[in-house]
């Protein structure tokens, strides 16, 4: 993640533009790693921890268009 600015306008090109898969596709790749760490510390499962990861990128995908920047 580049900076703070950039996480944020990729956050509202994801929010903005729900039909456009390559947007959150970048989004993926940017927040995947990050949210699986969080999940490996955790110890659980790899199997599992690979679970939690698709909830929670579903949830992500799901709630994005609410978010609001604080």
């Amino acid at each position: 993640m580049a900076s703070q600015e950039t996480s944020f306008t990729l956050i509202e090109r994801v929010r903005n533009s729900q039909s456009d898969d390559r947007y959150w596709e970048e989004f993926v790749e940017s927040y995947r790693a990050y949210i699986y760490v969080i999940i490996r510390n955790f110890n659980l499962s790899d199997s599992l921890c690979e679970d939690l990861l698709q909830e929670v990128l579903l949830q992500l995908w799901k709630d994005l268009p609410k978010f609001e920047y604080r």
